[in-house]
């Protein structure tokens, strides 16, 4: 049987048929790629957000728990110079009695020496306190940023 359709046009025909199947096979594949990628992307994305609002919610503990320790240390030095303040008040006021009843300047001197060291050691307290809050936020902050 004699065919009327010539053999180059039958090739061009299977090569054309060929290469529309190839090209819907690729794009396909490639359709469902980009849907797996962006899925993945999304849930990456989703993951990200759900790990910055959780290092966001531990600094801001971090940062209100700072915040406390400074306001209780505030409250703690103001105590310390009001027990600062009574204790040169009695220590004049006694000092001062000793001395007109006595004469004797050195129980005089010596409360002020007192007096003295009571207000260094208050202010070694107050700086104590002021870098062991700094280190516990720090640590606090450093906690909340390692997983």
């Amino acid at each position: 049987m004699i065919s009327i359709i010539p053999l180059w046009l039958k090739a061009t025909i299977i090569v054309i048929a060929l290469a529309s199947y190839t090209a819907y096979v690729h794009r396909y594949a490639t359709i469902a790629e980009r849907s797996s990628w962006k899925n993945k992307l999304a849930e990456s994305e989703r993951l990200a957000r759900t790990t910055e609002q959780k290092l966001q919610l531990a600094v801001d503990t971090g940062a209100k728990a700072y915040e406390k320790l400074k306001q209780e240390n505030l409250l703690s030095i103001n105590a310390a110079h009001i027990a600062g303040d009574g204790l040169r008040y009695a220590i004049n006021k006694y000092g001062s009695e000793s001395t007109k009843a006595t004469g004797n300047t050195d129980a005089a001197r010596i409360g002020e020496l007192f007096a003295e060291c009571s207000t260094k050691y208050t202010g070694m307290a107050e700086e104590a306190d002021r870098l062991a809050i700094k280190v516990t936020g720090l640590q606090g902050y450093a906690n909340s940023v390692t997983p």
